[in-house]
């Protein structure tokens, strides 16, 4: 067929023929020549082995196109991150990655599951939600998973960043009341360590002005303490405790520190 061709015996169709010629970088080829039938016109084939060294370089700009993209959309993701007061301890921290190794850690994984998956009532309703008991025991956790499934502005830091933060407001002869509305006017915010050094006066006034706010608000919030419920109304305040109670829920995390477990 390839000699039919060459002699130009099929009716009808372009005529192929073959000549040798020189690549300037790879020396002589077999170089086929297409004649177009209709206007004879020769179309010349260039050196298959640059043809193969441009396709590879082809492919090289295209490895290192979707490499570029892919890094740009880790970063996307880590600033997503941070911007949710996620750190990179936390970034691969999931649901999924809490392993329940007894009923009752199951019951709080399963609420804190649910918390997330009726993010828009609980949004509604302003739900508060209290993860309280013994360090090391996931609370901060699940608190950054419901975080991640969330949407909207929603935050996770400890108290005393907050404190610190619009503390600093105050330093910098800014408006302090501004930075207490940022926080108590989040979509959802996580308060992590609650309580933890039992505070000054001022940090827990700053604390109550949050709490507050966000319950007039109706906005949910989550607490995530070492202390049990009546030491979290003894440190932020019974009223607005018992205020952000009258529609939360207390997951109580009882069990051992996953810690120093391997």
């Amino acid at each position: 067929m390839l000699q039919d061709l060459q002699d130009g015996k099929t009716p009808g169709t372009n005529r192929v023929t073959t000549k040798t010629a020189v690549c300037e970088k790879h020396g002589e080829y077999e170089q086929r020549i297409m004649v177009i039938s209709f206007t004879g016109t020769p179309i010349f084939e260039g050196c298959p082995k640059c043809a193969e060294e441009d396709e590879e370089r082809r492919r090289e700009e295209r490895t290192r196109v979707a490499e570029s993209l892919e890094a740009a959309e880790r970063e996307r993701k880590i600033r997503a991150l941070e911007n949710m007061g996620i750190r990179k301890r936390f970034y691969e921290t999931t649901f999924d990655t809490f392993l329940p190794s007894s009923a009752a850690e199951k019951r709080v994984l399963d609420a804190c599951r649910g918390y997330a998956a009726r993010k828009k009532d609980v949004a509604k309703t302003g739900e508060t939600l209290l993860l309280v008991g013994r360090p090391g025991t996931g609370k901060n956790h699940l608190a950054v998973s419901i975080i991640r499934e969330w949407s909207g502005d929603r935050r996770i830091l400890k108290l005393a960043e907050m404190v610190r933060d619009i503390r600093q407001a105050y330093s910098n002869h800014t408006n302090e009341q501004t930075d207490i509305e940022r926080y108590a006017m989040l979509d959802l915010l996580a308060l992590n360590e609650v309580g933890i050094q039992f505070g000054t006066d001022a940090e827990r006034n700053l604390l109550f002005e949050v709490l507050d706010l966000r319950y007039e608000n109706m906005l949910p919030t989550i607490l995530i303490s070492n202390l049990n419920v009546q030491g979290i109304k003894e440190f932020v305040g019974g009223r607005v405790i018992d205020r952000l109670l009258e529609n939360g829920t207390v997951l109580e995390f009882t069990w051992e520190s996953y810690r120093g477990k391997k």
